[in-house]
């Protein structure tokens, strides 16, 4: 369940690794999940709109992000 987390706005830039796409920030690695993610390719700057999902296993490194939109960084 995601309902205990707020959401939250990220802006970084996408790193594509297999199956894992990350969004490096600031602040922490995400790992984007979701079709929204799919939209996106390495190297991209982007912000993505989504909520935290700490308990879902990834696979990958980073803290997983359910997101609902990513739109590229103007």
């Amino acid at each position: 369940m995601t309902d205990d987390f707020q959401q939250v706005v990220a802006k970084g830039k996408i790193r594509v690794s297999g199956t894992c796409v990350e969004l490096l920030t600031d602040q922490l690695n995400w790992v984007l999940i979701g079709p929204a993610a799919a939209q996106v390719r390495d190297g991209q700057q982007v912000t993505a709109t989504g909520v935290p999902d700490p308990n879902r296993e990834t696979g990958c490194t980073g803290s997983p992000l359910l997101v609902s939109s990513v739109a590229p960084a103007g």
